[in-house]
């Protein structure tokens, strides 16, 4: 094997007897300790926020913020951030098929429960977002939902 890979015989054994460097067992732990905070915190953390965990929590462990980042790019950690929801563009609105406008911008009317209008708002609130809508009869002008 040695002759086709055309290595020493020598250079082979020391090769498998070599053990680690301190480098690279400094990597290791910073590894290890990098996938417990980002677990920890769901996905969520960053490389900058990850290296100052490593400061408050174990400041005996020296590492600059680059290799904090090197270190999660090469063991596939990121941060997952969810993206806000967003609207369709205006020049994509043709692909929907919308309801029709029956109103046609008349709001009047003359009997109770014939023309009937509704409206939805979205409100942030601490436990998370909240939704409310209304339903108005335009005849008597009260909200009937």
């Amino acid at each position: 094997m040695c002759k086709v890979l055309k290595l020493s015989k020598s250079g082979y054994y020391k090769f498998l007897n070599n053990k680690p460097s301190a480098a690279v067992k400094k990597r290791e732990i910073i590894a290890f300790h990098a996938k417990v905070f980002h677990r920890r915190s769901k996905g969520i953390y960053g490389y900058r926020k990850i290296y100052e965990d490593f400061k408050e929590e174990l400041p005996e462990i020296l590492c600059s913020m680059n290799t904090v980042r090197k270190i999660m790019h090469d063991n596939g950690l990121f941060s997952c951030i969810k993206k806000k929801h967003r609207y369709p563009k205006a020049d994509t609105i043709d692909l929907f098929e919308y309801p029709k406008n029956r109103l046609n911008r008349n709001y009047n009317a003359s009997v109770k429960n014939l023309k009937w209008v509704g409206d939805i708002t979205y409100i942030k609130t601490a436990e998370g977002w909240l939704y409310l809508s209304a339903v108005m009869d335009l005849f008597s002008r009260k909200i009937v939902g």
